[in-house]
């Protein structure tokens, strides 16, 4: 439990000067895509069931993927896949018996938003959703 909690914590402290170095393309909307998988992991217990929060950070993502001028046809596979990898999550689940396997999803959109926060150059201004 010790151990757990040192590594929420370290992650807490380097999400905070993740937030504190890039506060210049940080909007709302990435940074509550960014709080929301971390909560997810954080909380072992809704692995399994609150992943609909992670609604807000796919489409965040996919939206910032999108801007950056990938094919539209990558974009509209990204929350497909994760659809996707999410059944085959369930049947792994099913097959064991336990479902400690859920946890691929959330990590994957923490990820996913933290790779979109580190490569960001874009100006305040100009980045998405920062009215």
């Amino acid at each position: 439990m010790v151990f757990g909690g040192g590594i929420v914590v370290l992650l807490l402290l380097g999400i905070g000067f993740l937030l504190y170095k890039k506060r210049s393309v940080i909007t709302p909307m990435i940074s509550a895509s960014l709080a929301i998988p971390f909560a997810l992991l954080v909380t072992p217990y809704t692995w399994a069931y609150d992943q609909i929060l992670l609604i807000l950070s796919i489409t965040v993502i996919s939206v910032i993927i999108l801007d950056r001028g990938y094919p539209y046809l990558l974009v509209a596979t990204f929350p497909l896949i994760i659809s996707f990898l999410s059944l085959c999550l369930l049947f792994l689940a099913t097959s064991f018996g336990y479902d400690v396997w859920s946890v691929i999803i959330p990590f994957v959109c923490f990820l996913s938003v933290i790779y979109i926060v580190v490569k960001a150059d874009i100006p305040r201004e100009k980045a998405f959703l920062s009215k």
